[in-house]
């Protein structure tokens, strides 16, 4: 009606710029956490994949270029990376994920917008499945829980986001460039707003029964100031049989402007069969700071493919830290059941 309106009034209008589709997802986790001290159980939006919904599209132009948008928005209000001993009952609010619009042709594509960094998913590249509950970022699942002092059983003020730090990259308001790949390899280039700097290189390809999905990226923070991250080194491999045997590592290293470094390393094994999958893995974090801190984390799962986008999964997983204080800590264990849905 409003197109048929700006006509008559004499108002040229192009109704179809980019032809888009809606997509999205309803992602929920149901946690039991226990600190050592305290047992909750919470239903969360699941933070390692979020509720979403969006539209995305693209459009082939007369000159050989190709226009595409996409707009994103994800619903997380009691999301699985917060404190899992506060329970919350918050409503989920629309909040902004994607919103850019790109160019592509022969040589690659430039998105601009609020999107995805060069190194976005760098460290996250892995094909050992259960995918929807178990990955790389540990404090996707109770990053603001607070490990306990176990000789108090008081909190100790040391969360889990503290202790396992996430070197993956992310979204921003930037401008992106994505080469052509060739022989398999793509390179990306980014710039944010502030003037961060990221670069990256990507890698997918089959080799006789084996696929190999592999990733490096670099990002240069501008302005950093004592005691916070100046560059951040990550990168992931993850191999794949026909058999459904998988495996996949994972690296990442902060640089700080104050001279303290820290590392993460990350490792799953997996294997897949018809619609199920089962996999384990073990992260270990090191600091160099004052507290010498040290993470270590293991989980085992299985998740059930219903086909459609439906999935099931549920895990298990333990968070434990260590430093050159004179305080002790409780395990937390995670017991977590998860229903996806796409659309």
């Amino acid at each position: 009606m409003a197109t048929g309106a700006l006509v008559a009034a004499g108002f040229a209008v192009d109704a179809k710029a980019v032809d888009v589709e809606l997509y999205g997802q309803v992602n929920k986790t149901v946690i039991s956490a226990d600190n050592g001290t305290n047992s909750e159980v919470t239903f969360s939006d699941n933070d390692k994949s979020s509720t979403r919904v969006g539209l995305k599209g693209e459009q082939a132009l007369d000159n050989g270029l190709t226009a595409s948008v996409l707009v994103e928005y994800e619903l997380n209000g009691n999301a699985s990376n917060g404190d899992l001993q506060a329970v919350s009952s918050s409503a989920s609010t629309l909040t902004e994920r994607h919103a850019r619009v790109g160019l592509a042709g022969a040589f690659g594509a430039v998105h601009v917008g609020h999107t995805s960094t060069a190194t976005d998913g760098i460290a996250e590249i892995d094909m050992a499945g259960v995918s929807d509950i178990l990955g790389s970022d540990i404090t996707d699942f109770g990053g603001a829980t607070n490990f306990v002092n176990a000789a108090t059983k008081a909190s100790s003020g040391v969360k889990v986001s503290d202790v396992f730090k996430n070197f993956d990259g992310g979204r921003g308001d930037a401008i992106a460039y994505h080469s052509p790949v060739i022989a398999g390899f793509q390179g990306q280039a980014s710039t944010s707003e502030g003037g961060d700097i990221q670069t990256a290189v990507r890698y997918s390809g089959k080799y006789d029964a084996f696929a190999v999905k592999a990733g490096l990226g670099y990002e240069m923070m501008n302005n950093a100031s004592a005691g916070n991250s100046e560059s951040l080194l990550a990168g992931s491999v993850t191999v794949k049989h026909d058999s459904g045997l998988a495996g996949t590592v994972a690296y990442g290293k902060e640089g700080n402007e104050s001279g303290a470094e820290a590392s993460s390393v990350y490792v799953k094994a997996g294997y897949a069969w018809d619609a199920f999958e089962v996999a384990a893995d073990y992260a270990k974090f090191d600091s160099d700071a004052s507290n010498k801190r040290e993470g270590k984390a293991y989980g085992f799962g299985g998740q059930y493919n219903l086909g459609h986008g439906v999935s099931l999964a549920g895990a298990y997983r333990s968070l434990a830290v260590d430093d050159n204080t004179a305080v002790s800590y409780d395990d937390i264990d995670l017991i977590m059941a998860n229903l996806r849905v796409k659309f």
